[in-house]
């Protein structure tokens, strides 16, 4: 079956930024943050399936994975 995939990863200091702003979350761990953005940052992710979030809204965010994945650029291949 085919499979489509999006990893949404802003800068670290927008990660950060959204977890000390952010309503109505627990998560609070920064060092933990920091950690699993170096570990999608570094890993083996092929470029077209990370989109950088840092400037985008939640909607922008959708419309770009949704034009990704009706290209067809999105698809495990």
């Amino acid at each position: 079956m085919p499979v489509d995939y999006a990893v949404v990863l802003p800068k670290v200091d927008a990660c950060l930024h959204r977890i000390r702003t952010r309503l109505g979350h627990e998560f609070h761990d920064e060092d933990a943050a920091r950690s699993l953005h170096e570990q999608f940052a570094t890993g083996q992710l092929d470029a077209r399936h990370v989109i950088d979030s840092t400037d985008q809204s939640a909607e922008e965010i959708a419309n770009s994975i949704e034009a990704r994945r009706d290209a067809g650029s999105l698809r495990v291949r």
